[in-house]
C-alpha cells in the first residue's frame, strides 16, 4: 500500500512543464493510477488470503449476515448523506471543483461497495470490492452509450448522482480510491472477523 501510495505522489509531481507532453501525461495517467488502484485491490484479497491461512478457514468471533448487512447500510446512509453534504454545499463552503467532482466519485464508490456488501453479506471483502469495481466501471463506461431515453434520465437529478453524465478515465480512479476507503472502513468497523 505504501508502494501505491509513493507511486500516486511521484504521478502527480510529474506533470510535464511542455504543453504537447501535457495532453499525453493526462491521457496516460488515469490508466496509470487506475493500474496502481488495482493493483492495492489485490493486496488486500492477499491479505485476507494470508489471514485466513495463518488463522484457518472458520473464524472464531462469526458476525451474522444480518448484522454485517445493516452494519453496512447504515454505513451506506453515512456516506450517502456525505455525498449529498459534498455536492450541496461543497462550493458554498470554498471547495475547490476538483474535490467536489472527484470526492463524490469517491463516496459515490464507497457507497456501491457498502451497497454489495449489504446485499451479499457472505462475501468477503475482496469479493464485494471486485463486485463494487465493476458496477463502477460498467457506470463509468455507460456515459459512452447515448439514447435519447438514457440521456434525457442523465439530465435529471436522480440520473446524475446515479449515472453521471460525462465520461472519464479520472473519475475510474477515483472508484478505485472509494472502494479501498469502503474495504478499509469495512474492516475498521469490523464486519468481517477473522481470527
Amino acid at each position: 500500500m505504501v508502494e501505491v501510495s509513493i507511486a500516486l505522489l511521484l504521478l502527480f509531481l510529474a506533470v510535464p512543464a511542455e504543453p504537447a507532453k501535457v495532453v499525453v501525461w493526462l491521457t496516460a495517467s488515469p490508466l496509470v493510477v487506475a493500474f496502481l488502484g488495482l493493483g492495492a485491490v489485490l493486496s488486500i484479497a492477499a491479505k485476507e488470503s494470508m489471514e485466513r491461512a495463518m488463522h484457518g478457514t472458520q473464524s472464531t468471533n462469526p458476525v451474522a449476515p444480518m448484522q454485517v448487512s445493516l452494519v453496512r447500510a447504515a454505513l451506506a446512509l453515512v456516506v450517502i448523506a456525505c455525498g449529498l453534504s459534498l455536492r450541496w454545499y461543497g462550493f458554498p463552503l470554498g471547495l475547490s471543483a476538483f474535490v467536489v467532482k472527484y470526492g463524490g466519485s469517491l463516496l459515490w464508490a464507497t457507497m456501491v461497495f457498502f451497497l454489495v456488501g449489504a446485499l451479499l453479506p457472505g462475501l468477503t471483502r475482496t469479493q464485494v470490492a471486485a463486485i463494487a469495481a465493476a458496477i463502477a466501471v460498467l457506470v463509468e463506461l455507460s456515459r459512452l452509450v447515448h439514447a435519447p431515453w438514457l440521456d434525457a434520465f442523465r439530465l435529471t437529478t436522480a440520473g446524475a448522482l446515479l449515472l453521471g453524465r460525462i465520461f472519464s478515465l479520472w473519475n475510474i480512479v477515483a472508484y478505485f480510491a472509494g472502494i479501498i476507503l469502503g474495504a478499509w472502513l469495512d474492516r475498521v468497523v469490523g464486519t468481517r472477523k477473522v481470527g
